[in-house]
């Protein structure tokens, strides 16, 4: 069962990595929304696995993870629950993230879709190959 934690017409803000980012595949479910900022995790803290045709976010790891923020509507968070399969594939969780082009620049409560044990953890982003398909999204350290 899922609460929604809410009220309608607040406007809420969501980061993304992977193929909701604009040129990928999901990019449609954010077109009632509005793009805020090319952004970035504030900690060095998570990793970016690469799972063939989706990134997924993880806690714990060591590096910064680059994405868009966008400012969405309760309709579009159900969606993208909907899609990200909210308390199943991933979960739905509130992180910092900064702007990339002035990292003292914050927002917080930031939703992000995150993963809690993703098949094949050691293939984490970190190649030229991976890179290059899912876009600048790793930096490490």
């Amino acid at each position: 069962r899922i609460v929604w934690l809410f009220t309608l017409g607040e406007r809420l803000k969501v980061f993304v990595y992977g193929t909701l980012k604009k040129g990928f595949g999901n990019h449609g479910f954010l077109n009632n929304s509005e793009f805020i900022s090319k952004v970035k995790t504030v900690s060095k803290s998570y990793d970016l696995v690469n799972l063939g045709n989706f990134p997924a976010l993880i806690k714990g790891g060591s590096y910064d993870v680059y994405g868009e923020l966008y400012s969405i509507d309760s309709t579009t968070l159900r969606n993208l629950d909907y899609l990200e399969g909210n308390t199943v594939l991933y979960t739905r969780d509130k992180i910092s993230v900064c702007s990339y082009e002035d990292s003292r620049i914050v927002w917080s409560g930031v939703w992000a879709y995150m993963m809690d044990s993703p098949p094949n953890y050691s293939n984490t982003i970190n190649s030229y190959n991976d890179i290059k398909t899912w876009g600048l999204y790793a930096k490490w350290p």
